[in-house]
């Protein structure tokens, strides 16, 4: 068989060597052409000589589209593989549209071989000496002659993809399947999960075509399982589509076929008219849609049916063989990986999407810390609580700032220890933390750690909530709680007091109508022995309070009138003056006193009258009412039996000292005692029919008028007091209680008064209300005691109330007993001062004011400073007769002097401990006064600053702009910072300054050395520029060696597929070609190991240094002994060269170097030596002795090193630029310079580009060991 002529244009030579290995193995007979990088590709292709082209897609020099092109106006449909490594699916589709064979990926060079097979037979060229090597590894089965002949007879055809059943076009036809089978497996590999749907429908065309059919379908159970729909569909021209019409069909409407893909068996229905009794509905509905034939797989997924996969034709029957029914299986396993695939990716991002939404949208705060409390995650909520945003705090220890308030922290460290410690898994702990701008929130903390199977710490969870809101709210509802509650016990002490005066006027009252009755003393004991109602409600008339009282008038519980409304006890018709009365309450008429009816427990009506307050909040909105009722019934019966016996009791109201008179509602008198008449110097005659108000001072009148008018049904008293001219023309004042006479229409018809005068006790009450209203003013509203003292008694008479809230006793127990207070009250250390100063004032001795301070014991133990001042009283005789003291508490006196001293004390203490230069300036820049440090240098010698100019000290700049930030503090307020450079006496100090306004015109200026901080920042540049040096020496580790490792494995990888696929028809020298090239690869990959690990000991310090005693020429020996077997190991991935071995036969004995070090540094050397020299090249290896050291030179006929690359020969990682693709990591070199420098040697370099290198290790026969 002649050769195949194979055209290679790529710029790896390992992957050409690659290629040619698929190819061998592959049994095809191949002589190959193999391009430069950049060629002359027109010349090459203008005689068309050669069979295949074969070209990578990422050509440096090079475009594979152009060249694609070119072969095709030339050659014509010659075969043009893409071979690259590029997995874009855009560019596949692109080259295959432009007439590309194929397009392989080089990680799946399989597929070459088969492919090219194919394209060469359609070609026309011979390639059955290989075909036979090809087996079908699905479950293919040709069809027979006999067979086929008997299909051809029925009415009906064979299956277009398989028709032919010659050996050979089915061994063409299973190679064409699997090529397809190959293609789908790679597209869906290669394509995300959420392209699935655009790969399925090209894939199912292709499936479709292959087999010839008219059309191939992918139907899908809906998540119910009751019902599908087609999902993907393709048909043949001139075939119907069904997808519109196959949409959310229940199972039952195809019964046996739901059952057979339930059992997860296919169906194989040749003619859809022939189907069984049992299929009689499934044979409708595919009738319906006019199919006469179909193939069904179903898609099974985890021992469950997803769905299926169908072929189907519409035009005539076919004859399914078991073939097809295998290849079909085949597709359908393709198709319900890709399809689980994409549904469980789309599941993971549909929860992961649900996840960070929840994350991003929670009310709580979400943080996640690694093992070391390192932020890996910090919620939107968590940037709004705190203030940082997330890429703030990322990667940030806890231990790394101000985060939880200080007082906190230590039980906050307490409470994540049990969780920490592996004792809790969750922990909630409540606290206070720090934002961003320093303002401090309260926060619950909702922890929780995650762990793994060994027990360490994966993660740990934090919920925090913001409580900041609600504990300030809290706080403030308790706040005004307290208040509320004070203002509440203060109206009520108000009403009750307000209450109380107006019962001693009823008393009063009672007191003269007990006068015009007989049963005045049982009408008294009924008013006595009442006791009042007292009740508070809502605005809607809900009761929240009432008293025993008013539980026991009612004969209810205290529960069941809580929460009830009072409207319901009041009959119908006095209902609306009460609801009226309650509504007219304001901020101007917060009290109002009514009488009305109520229903009682019996069902009887009774009379009471209620003082009803209203109570305010801070808005002045009415939140509550306070009522204080009592029962009036027996009043109201007394009323109205003293109207019927009026006549009766006329002869008794004339005989009363009080005037008594009875006038219309105008005013017009109708009655007058003689009382009345003595008064006013009139007869009855005179006043009877007159008008009372003309009695009346006219400026009075109004006044008189508007408290009439407030006599109403329900409120029929008004008890008036005014002043008046009496007939003599005198001032008097009068007193008079005003009743309103109603008629049973409820009609004012009377009203009866009786007056007397009251000009003395008004007189009398005036007199007393001025001098108690001085005395209480003095006494009452200072806080100091104010007492007086008699000396025939010697008791005290007169102790101010303010005693009580200064000692905590009772003035009573002093009053009683002056030895209470010296002994109880004065503290034990000043008793003796106390009572001695108290003896003075028994006999009178004292004769001049006199002081005395000294402390107090409070009843709470609390101890007070007092300062008492006496001053005598003296009589007409000049004798002193009294004492009167005034005791001031100045204890805040005693302590703010204490506290002067202390702080002054601590000032001192504080400014000499400071490390700090302190300066007192004026605005104008003089300085006032200088605290001089240790630690800070001053320009100039101290006892020149004061009163000088800062100009005159410090230098112009520095001096300007310190002024300049002096002006700054006294206009804003706050500190200025200023660092600086100062030369003091030769040497430069770095300082730093602040400047803080301390008066309206005065500055402190804060000068500290800032040295050594100076040094730490240096140090921590130095420190970082080393860390960003070693994070670029682990990308172009990671870079390196993901590319070193990467060739052995696909070198191992496809020796291995070889093996396996064709390991039973290979030769053994072929089978041993293989098997070298894995161990080689292994070989380089073990070496590529142990460089990363001895660079990483090194780069890691654990380097060890074990020097022994050497025999170094025997040593030497079998060294390059085991360098030449791994040579040969290797192969044909080495260049062949000569090695030529010198060593000093002096060099058996008395030498000390560590073994294995020194194997790291000549294997090295002889590798790279042997790696960068030409094949069949020459190497000399000399060893020698000179002096104490022993010499190793290594020389090659190489490349050569270029110089620019020589300062940085031994650094890791680093390549010469001229090295090319020659494999390796650029470690060795910097293990070699590791390994020298720990026997204390040096190591020296020869080259020139392009003839060789010499290298040259030095290392002393005798090494000191440290």
């Amino acid at each position: 068989m002649e050769a195949l002529r194979v055209l290679i244009w790529d710029h790896n030579l390992q992957d050409v060597q690659a290629i040619q290995q698929e190819l061998h193995d592959a049994g095809l007979n191949c002589t190959y052409q193999y391009l430069d990088p950049d060629p002359n590709f027109r010349a090459l292709i203008d005689h068309c000589a050669f069979d295949v082209v074969l070209c990578e897609y990422d050509l440096p020099d090079g475009d594979c589209i152009t060249a694609l092109q070119q072969v095709r106006s030339q050659c014509g449909n010659l075969p043009f593989f893409v071979v690259t490594h590029n997995q874009d699916l855009a560019v596949e589709a692109k080259l295959i549209e432009a007439g590309a064979t194929d397009f392989i990926l080089k990680p799946r060079l399989a597929r070459l071989a088969p492919s090219l097979k194919r394209a060469i037979n359609l070609q026309g060229h011979d390639t059955d000496d290989v075909n036979d090597d090809v087996n079908n590894v699905n479950s293919y089965e040709a069809t027979s002659p006999s067979q086929s002949s008997q299909n051809s007879q029925k009415n009906s055809v064979n299956s277009p993809g398989l028709s032919n059943h010659d050996n050979h076009n089915d061994r063409l036809i299973l190679t064409e399947f699997n090529h397809l089978l190959a293609k789908i497996s790679t597209r869906f590999i290669d394509t995300p999960s959420t392209e699935i749907d655009q790969a399925l429908l090209p894939a199912i065309q292709e499936v479709g075509s292959f087999f010839g059919v008219d059309a191939c379908r992918v139907f899908q159970l809906e998540p119910d399982r009751n019902h599908f729909s087609m999902t993907y569909e393709w048909v043949a021209v001139g075939v119907e589509p069904l997808i519109a019409k196959v949409q959310h069909l229940a199972r039952s409407v195809v019964p046996w076929m739901n059952q057979s893909m339930e059992r997860g068996e296919a169906l194989q229905i040749d003619d859809i008219a022939q189907l069984p009794i049992e299929a009689a509905n499934d044979r409708q509905i595919w009738q319906e849609f006019g199919i006469k034939a179909i193939l069904c797989v179903p898609l099974i997924n985890y021992d469950k049916a997803i769905g299926w996969v169908a072929l189907a034709n519409s035009r005539v029957t076919i004859n399914w063989t078991k073939n097809e029914l295998s290849l079909l299986q085949a597709i359908s396993d393709i198709f319900t990986t890709a399809l689980h695939r994409r549904q469980t990716e789309a599941l993971l991002h549909e929860a992961y999407q649900r996840l960070d939404f929840h994350v991003s949208n929670s009310p709580l705060a979400v943080i996640e810390w690694d093992a070391d409390l390192r932020i890996t995650r910090w919620s939107k909520r968590a940037e709004e609580i705190f203030g940082w945003q997330a890429t703030e705090t990322i990667g940030r220890l806890l231990s790394e700032w101000q985060f939880v308030h200080e007082d906190d922290l230590n039980a906050v460290t307490k409470a994540i220890k049990p969780m920490l410690n592996g004792s809790d898994e969750r922990v909630i702990s409540h606290n206070r933390n720090y934002t961003k701008s320093g303002a401090i929130v309260h926060c619950g903390w909702y922890n929780s750690i995650l762990r793994d199977e060994n027990g360490k710490i994966k993660s740990i969870l934090s919920l925090v909530a913001d409580f900041t809101q609600a504990k300030q709210t809290e706080q403030e509802l308790e706040q005004a709680r307290l208040q509320l509650e004070e203002r509440v016990q203060e109206r009520t002490a108000e009403l009750l007091h307000t209450n109380a005066r107006l019962q001693q006027e009823i008393i009063r009252k009672r007191e003269i109508e007990a006068a015009l009755r007989h049963n005045e003393s049982r009408y008294r004991a009924i008013i006595e022995g009442q006791t009042e109602l007292i009740c508070r409600f809502l605005v809607d008339g809900t009761l929240t309070f009432v008293n025993e009282a008013y539980c026991r008038y009612f004969h209810r519980e205290v529960e069941e009138l809580i929460g009830q409304k009072f409207l319901p006890l009041i009959p119908a018709p006095d209902m609306a003056m009460v609801t009226q009365n309650i509504a007219a309450l304001s901020k101007d008429l917060p009290v109002i006193i009514h009488e009305h009816r109520v229903v009682d427990f019996y069902g009887g009506i009774r009379w009471q009258q209620w003082t009803n307050r209203a109570i305010f909040n801070d808005r002045q909105e009415i939140v509550e009412y306070l009522a204080v009722g009592r029962d009036i019934t027996e009043q109201k019966q007394a009323e109205i039996a003293l109207i019927a016996s009026e006549q009766r009791y006329r002869a008794v109201v004339e005989d009363q000292t009080e005037m008594v008179c009875r006038a219309l509602a105008d005013t017009t008198l109708t009655f007058a005692n003689d009382a009345y008449c003595r008064y006013y110097q009139a007869s009855k005659q005179d006043l009877i029919g007159r008008r009372f108000l003309e009695l009346i001072p006219l400026q009075q009148r109004d006044y008189v008028k508007s408290q009439l008018a407030q006599i109403t049904y329900h409120q029929p008293l008004v008890t008036i007091e005014y002043e008046s001219i009496a007939p003599d023309g005198n001032t008097r004042w009068q007193q008079w209680n005003n009743r309103g006479i109603y008629n049973e229409q409820g009609e004012l018809v009377e009203i009866q008064s009786v007056g007397r005068d009251i000009t003395d006790r008004v007189l009398a009450e005036e007199a007393l209300r001025q001098s108690e209203a001085k005395f209480r003013q003095l006494t009452e509203n200072i806080r100091d005691i104010i007492w007086m003292r008699d000396i025939s008694t010697q008791k005290l008479i007169y102790v101010s109330p303010s005693y009580t809230n200064l000692t905590g006793y009772s003035p009573t127990k002093i009053r009683r007993d002056m030895n209470f207070y010296v002994d109880q009250v004065v503290h034990p250390l000043d008793r003796n001062r106390v009572g001695r100063f108290l003896a003075s004032l028994m006999d009178g001795e004292l004769l001049e004011p006199d002081t005395i301070e000294y402390r107090i014991v409070r009843a709470d133990g609390e101890e007070r400073w007092l300062l008492d001042r006496c001053f005598p009283v003296f009589d007409a005789l000049a004798q002193v007769y009294r004492y009167v003291g005034i005791t001031e508490d100045i204890t805040e006196r005693r302590n703010t002097e204490a506290s002067l001293q202390q702080s002054q004390a601590t000032n001192n203490a504080l400014i000499s401990a400071l490390p700090d230069l302190l300066i007192r300036m004026r605005s104008d820049g003089t300085y006032l006064e200088i605290y001089p440090s240790e630690r800070v240098q001053i320009y100039k010698p101290n006892n020149t600053f004061v009163g000088v100019n800062l100009h005159q000290i410090l230098p112009f700049e520095l001096a300007t702009q310190r002024m300049h930030l002096m002006h700054k503090a006294l206009q804003t307020g706050e500190i200025q910072f200023h660092e600086y450079a100062l030369e003091i006496d030769g040497k430069l100090h770095h300082e730093e300054a602040r400047v803080i306004a301390c008066g309206d015109d005065e500055v402190l200026a804060i000068i500290r050395n800032i040295d050594d901080r100076k040094e730490a920042e240096a140090r921590i540049m130095a420190a970082l520029a080393q860390e960003r040096e070693l994070n670029e020496l682990k990308s172009r580790f990671v870079s390196i060696t993901s590319h070193e490792f990467r060739n052995p494995l696909a070198i191992i990888s496809a020796a291995a597929q070889a093996l396996e696929r064709y390991g039973d028809r290979l030769p053994e020298e072929k089978k041993l070609v293989r098997l070298k090239r894995i161990q080689a690869a292994c070989n380089y990959m073990a070496t590529l190991l142990n460089d990363i690990l001895v660079f990483g000991k090194a780069e890691a310090g654990m380097l060890e240094f074990h020097p022994a005693q050497l025999n170094l020429a025997e040593w030497c020996g079998v060294l390059l002994e085991d360098f030449r077997l791994s040579q040969e190991v290797e192969g044909g991935n080495q260049n062949q060269v000569k090695l030529h071995y010198q060593v000093d036969p002096d060099l058996a004995n008395g030498i000390w170097l560590d073994e294995r070090l020194l194997r790291h540094i000549l294997v090295n050397l002889l590798s790279n030596a042997v790696k960068y020299s030409p094949d069949r090249g020459q190497i000399d290896f000399v060893v020698s002795n000179q002096a104490q050291n022993i010499i190793f030179k290594v020389v090659d006929r190489g490349l050569g090193i270029p110089r620019k690359d020589l300062p940085r020969l031994f650094e890791p990682f680093h390549r010469a630029q001229n090295v090319r693709d020659l494999p390796g990591t650029g470690l060795g070199m910097s293990i070699v310079k590791k390994s020298v420098d720990m026997h204390g040697g040096e190591i020296q370099v020869e080259t020139e580009i392009g003839k060789g290198s010499t290298f040259t290790v030095i290392l002393p026969s005798q090494p000191k060991l440290e």
